[in-house]
């Protein structure tokens, strides 16, 4: 009987011993994010990997602004300047388009694209100087970004013109 349950606590422990040792096996194989796919058809996120599609929302993420103490309505002196139609605080410009509210920071790389998406591709390259982009949409805004770290914004409608640079400073002014 004895014998039998020795033979009986080394099989068990055989069995466990090839569960334990082929799950520690399976759990050192490792993918890396950009190996494993993604589908897309939900998310309308242009990635198809999982690295993509975070550095994606990374992105997109960078380019919001929570604006949960924002009055478009009243304006404020200082660092940030408030219309209805334009905000303009560090680093930032918000313009209130079409009833929407697009904030854009001063990073060309995140914001050409952005600006291009807002302005219906009514965007263009100036000549001359470092890279730029010049936006209109239907004469009521106007926005310029250039590499350097400019970002202005026109509302033609009502007469204001903000400036931000990448340092935070801020200058409006009405035209």
């Amino acid at each position: 009987m004895k014998k039998d349950k020795k033979i009986t606590h080394i099989l068990i422990g055989m069995i466990l011993g090839i569960v334990l040792g082929g799950t520690s096996a399976y759990a050192a194989i490792i993918y890396n994010s950009n190996q494993v796919s993604y589908s897309n058809s939900t998310s309308g996120l242009t990635s198809t990997n999982v690295q993509s599609a975070i550095d994606e929302l990374s992105n997109k993420i960078k380019t919001c602004l929570i604006l949960n103490n924002i009055n478009f309505g009243s304006a404020s002196s200082g660092s940030s300047f408030v219309t209805e139609r334009i905000f303009a605080s560090r680093g930032i410009i918000c313009i209130n388009y079409n009833g929407i509210i697009n904030c854009f920071t001063t990073d060309f790389e995140i914001e050409a694209d952005h600006l291009k998406e807002v302005f219906s591709n009514n965007c263009a390259p100036t000549n001359g100087g470092p890279q730029t982009l010049n936006c209109e949409a239907d004469g009521e805004f106007g926005c310029y970004l250039d590499v350097n770290g400019t970002l202005s914004c026109d509302d033609y409608s009502d007469n204001i013109y903000c400036e931000v640079n990448r340092n935070g400073q801020v200058y409006c002014e009405e035209t």
